[in-house]
């Protein structure tokens, strides 16, 4: 049997040493707030690469969806009432539900979480002394 040859996207990705203090124009204001607040964090953490700013806006405007379906519910509740008078959920708590899933996997998918960013970490070949004195 042949060697599988090696992936092109096997090679660490260029991370982004650039100055993004100013969110792309088309996002929502909502998510450019969400960019200013975890923009530089990402950057410095070494979670960002150029081609994942897709991604990011993504996750930034998934987090203000998220946020703002929350505030919706604070102020609404979880249940509304149907033409009918029946109670039933209340569609922000939907919209809440699908956006944190969306948060979610795009954390993941971006190395956000811990668990997600020791494994980008591992893949991107970061030699980093842990607690046991080892690489």
């Amino acid at each position: 049997m042949g060697r599988r040859p090696k992936s092109a996207y096997a090679s660490a990705p260029d991370f982004i040493d650039a100055d993004l203090s100013s969110p792309p124009e088309h996002m929502s204001d909502g998510a450019k707030a969400v960019w200013d607040e975890f923009c530089e964090s990402a950057v410095e953490a070494k979670c960002l690469a150029a081609v994942d700013l897709p991604l990011f806006e993504l996750w930034c405007e998934a987090v203000h969806l998220a946020r703002y379906a929350n505030k919706m519910i604070a102020e609404e509740g979880c249940i509304t009432y149907n033409s009918s008078g029946a109670p039933m959920k209340s569609p922000w708590v939907q919209m809440a539900e699908s956006a944190r899933k969306d948060v979610r996997a795009l954390c993941i998918e971006l190395g956000f979480s811990p668990k997600s960013r020791f494994k980008v970490e591992k893949k991107t070949g970061s030699e980093k002394s842990s607690s046991w004195g080892k690489p």
